[in-house]
């Protein structure tokens, strides 16, 4: 806006005299001076772009759902995420990708597993799954898989939000129970139902994880399997790679999905395949849980705070936590958590869930910021 200076002369009077401590007559008022010009005026600047209100670019991602079969894993490697309508290009050049449109939504969902009516725009996309591991563990079995889910996506100025749904005969959200024996000792047993998104950060332009086949690309090389399992690396020095892991026991309870990210390893240099080579790594700041594991002297390392012969069930939590006793005398059949929950920071917290199991199947609703800020993350941000 203009800003206008005027400088009005006028004369308030005349000076008098003062002279042996006297005062004179005062003299006639004088005339009113003229307005002053007005100041010159800058030119207004052209106004931004609040990017707030633009949606998201488009993105490839992978995704993978576990039921209780353990490292039996089946998944879709290349699908997008598109934001308000499917992209053209897209549909074009990666025909068999299934799109996801996000839409923009004016009241957030409530994330608590379950669907209000109309809290949820779109039908939803079916993804269809296949088998994605095939280690010689698995010869001559037919594990059971999910073999579709139901992604539903929307946003709004700060956040994604997403919704799963898949089929599932049986609940599994008991991993890794402890179980005692006077004749065998401590075991563990049981396992949890997961899903994982994965979405590219550095090095993976769109097309080239889409012409890479997703997660394919990097997650389950055959001759990378040692004890049966494939650990997951990226390619190249440059790639990175953001998961999420929902996990049915170490992170569902407690509201949070298990943030992590896949980097690089030397593939052609390993000379020991074991799980310190994995690529798989927690984000920054503490993650959802605490195992429990079986020591070298055969105890575990913690035991519940009503133990023993306590029989904690699932979930359980770090400040049930307590040092194992070894003194402790347990009955046979006796059960300890095999995890302890607690609550997520830092970038390990960016990622709130809740799922429900229901009908025989679970119900999963996702909410994370578009942007974290964090370098360990992908970034829905515009183009």
């Amino acid at each position: 806006m203009k800003k206008k200076h005027v400088t009005i002369i006028a004369i308030m009077g005349l000076l008098a005299w003062s002279f042996n401590a006297c005062e004179g007559p005062e003299g006639p008022a004088g005339t009113v001076g003229t307005d002053g010009t007005d100041g010159t005026d800058g030119t207004d600047g052209t106004d931004g772009i609040d990017a707030t209100d633009l949606p998201p670019a488009g993105t490839f991602f992978s995704l993978a759902v576990n039921n209780n079969a353990g490292d039996m894993q089946f998944g879709s490697f290349v699908n997008y995420l598109a934001f308000d309508s499917e992209d053209a290009d897209v549909t074009t050049n990666y025909p068999d990708a299934p799109q996801v449109v996000s839409y923009e939504t004016p009241l957030p969902p409530e994330i608590d597993g379950s669907e209000a009516e109309g809290e949820w725009i779109g039908s939803g996309t079916v993804i269809t799954l296949e088998r994605i591991t095939d280690f010689e563990k698995y010869d001559g079995q037919d594990p059971v898989g999910v073999t579709s889910v139901k992604v539903k996506a929307m946003y709004d100025e700060s956040y994604v939000y997403f919704q799963l749904f898949w089929s599932d005969a049986d609940e599994s959200d008991e991993k890794d129970k402890l179980e005692y024996s006077s004749l065998a000792g401590w075991s563990k047993s049981g396992n949890e139902d997961r899903f994982y998104f994965m979405w590219p950060i550095t090095g993976y332009p769109d097309t080239d994880f889409a012409d890479g086949n997703g997660c394919d690309a990097f997650c389950h090389y055959d001759e990378n399997a040692a004890n049966g399992k494939g650990y997951m690396f990226t390619e190249f020095p440059d790639q990175l790679v953001d998961t999420w892991q929902w996990k049915a026991t170490r992170a569902n309870p407690v509201g949070y999905i298990h943030d992590k990210h896949l980097i690089y390893q030397d593939v052609a240099n390993l000379t020991d395949l074991t799980k310190k080579w994995s690529g798989r790594k927690g984000d920054q700041g503490n993650d959802t849980y605490i195992e429990n594991k079986i020591q070298s002297s055969g105890f575990p390392k913690y035991m519940h705070i009503t133990d023993p012969d306590g029989n904690a069930g699932y979930p359980s939590f770090e400040y049930q936590m307590v040092p194992f006793d070894e003194s402790a005398t347990f009955s046979d059949g006796a059960t300890i958590p095999g995890v302890f929950l607690r609550s997520p920071n830092g970038s390990g917290a960016d990622v709130v869930t809740k799922g429900i199991y229901s009908n025989g199947g679970w119900f999963v609703e996702v909410k994370r910021l578009r942007n974290t800020g964090h370098g360990d993350d992908h970034q829905f941000l515009p183009e």
